[in-house]
């Protein structure tokens, strides 16, 4: 339901990767890189990512959400300073 959300909002597919602990991922893409099973990041990420499957937006639904991502996106930036003040209320 998110990704599919995700996708109608920002009106573009969405590729789920196979492995969803990124961090584990990353974390032995670095290794394998420290050890020279790789030369870099970019080969070790070629062989290591995978996709599961791809989330396609509803045109209907994107349309929908259009005007509201816009105000978000102008709000973001003016608002992101404040997170600090209100995150522990």
């Amino acid at each position: 339901m998110w990704l599919g959300l995700k996708a109608d909002i920002c009106g573009i597919p969405l590729r789920v990767p196979k492995v969803t602990e990124a961090a584990c991922l990353g974390a032995a893409m670095l290794a394998a890189v420290g050890v020279g099973a790789y030369p870099d990041l970019k080969v070790a990420a070629k062989a290591a990512v995978q996709f599961d499957r791809r989330v396609e937006p509803n045109p209907h639904l994107q349309k929908a959400y259009e005007g509201r991502y816009a105000v978000y996106r102008r709000l973001y930036p003016q608002l992101i300073g404040l997170v600090p003040f209100v995150s522990h209320l």
